[in-house]
């Protein structure tokens, strides 16, 4: 369940969506002493207006950041459990030990982010582009973390891993862990 801080939130998100408000919002959230950012504007908009909420909770479970530009944005350590990022643009962020179990990211592009040590992850119906930083991760499926818009798909190696043309080939669970 989602706190009231978290509900403003979802509320601004749908200002800013409906044009309400204009330029970007800066969250600040103290997680146990540490500080996270998360910057929120809309697609393809360049906005020089920086409305700033501080929140005091690291739970950012139930949000819908769908069709936003989240770049820049450091989640690190955070509960992003059920949001949604679905047709999102995330890049040049920090996305390392989160937790987004049932989280949607259909067809969002993630670009040059650390998802390292995420669990839950669904990457599914992403589009994952450049250096995405995938250690340790822990999927929500059995499967692979593929990426089906960066090649055919349809072809296996020996392992029934996807081959990819790009940087994302034999990414998968059995992976994450390597003792060297």
């Amino acid at each position: 369940m989602a706190s009231d801080d978290v509900k403003s939130i979802n509320e601004l998100i749908e200002k800013l969506r409906l044009r309400e408000i204009e330029g970007t919002i800066e969250i600040i959230i103290n997680n146990k002493g540490k500080i996270n950012k998360v910057i929120i504007k809309k697609q393809g908009e360049i906005a020089e207006e920086i409305r700033k909420v501080k929140l005091g909770t690291p739970d950012l479970s139930d949000i819908d950041f769908s069709n936003i530009d989240i770049s820049g944005s450091d989640f690190s350590g955070l509960n992003l459990q059920r949001s949604d990022f679905s047709y999102s643009r995330i890049e040049n962020s920090n996305l390392a030990y989160t937790n987004l179990h049932g989280a949607n990211l259909y067809k969002t592009a993630i670009s040059q982010t650390n998802l390292a040590h995420a669990e839950g992850i669904d990457a599914q119906n992403a589009y994952l582009t450049g250096s995405v930083n995938l250690y340790n991760v822990t999927p929500s499926t059995e499967g692979p973390i593929t990426n089906p818009y960066g090649g055919d798909t349809s072809l296996t190696d020996e392992d029934g891993y996807a081959l990819h043309p790009r940087d994302m080939s034999k990414v998968g669970i059995a992976h994450k862990k390597r003792n060297y």
